[in-house]
């Protein structure tokens, strides 16, 4: 009898048929091409939040790859794509402090840009203006933003805008434990720049979840 795959393998598989590299594949979940190789040696397994995503860029079956559909062969669950066709549309560019007016529908884009991935007809582009985010994130980077991905899960990556007279910032959701209610924490990835704790009384508005990061090039 022949011995079913792992989960490791499989993705292997499809990566290869898709004709990605393990850099293209890290970059849809801003992780190191490392990474994804410790997911096809089945050291470590992408979480399950991140295998509906995983599939739609593998473009496979996702039954087949979580191992729901048996030994079936590859060649009937793995479409063979280019890597510029990954299922993207275009979307509007627009200046970080005109995302809650976008985001409300009082404006609207003048300039368009094509992501790679799959996101909501709502999603936009901003380019980030600090490094509160770096090394990971730093300024000048292109990011996009889906407002359909609500609520953020803690780890997402969010644009939030804060406060009485709001900016928008580009931060981290946690969720730390309080009194009555966790504590929503927009923590930045910058060692050098503090915590916004959120308490009850402050203004908080969530306008939408990090879909794809494109680093500036320099």
């Amino acid at each position: 009898m022949k011995k079913e795959s792992t989960l490791g393998a499989r993705i292997k598989e499809a990566r290869e048929a898709a004709r990605l590299t393990l850099e293209q594949v890290g970059e849809a979940f801003d992780i190191s091409p490392q990474a994804v190789q410790q997911w096809e040696k089945d050291v470590t397994k992408p979480g399950t939040q991140r295998l509906g995503k995983l599939a739609v860029v593998l473009k496979c079956n996702i039954g087949w790859l979580i191992g729901n559909q048996g030994a079936k062969e590859q060649s009937k669950n793995i479409e063979l794509v280019s890597p510029g066709d990954l299922g993207g549309r275009t979307v509007p560019r627009i200046d970080v402090t005109d995302a809650f007016d976008y985001t409300n529908g009082k404006i609207t884009g003048k300039s368009f840009v094509q992501t790679t991935f799959p996101c909501s007809e709502r999603s936009f582009q901003i380019l980030l203006k600090d490094n509160s985010n770096s090394p990971l994130y730093d300024r000048g980077d292109a990011v996009v933003i889906d407002p359909s991905i609500m609520p953020p899960e803690p780890g997402d990556m969010v644009l939030a805008l804060v406060g009485t007279e709001p900016e928008p910032v580009f931060r981290e959701y946690r969720l730390a434990s309080g009194k009555s209610a966790p504590k929503v924490v927009l923590h930045p990835l910058n060692p050098l720049w503090d915590d916004k704790e959120i308490d009850p009384q402050d203004s908080l508005e969530i306008l939408g979840v990090k879909s794809e990061h494109t680093k500036r090039r320099k």
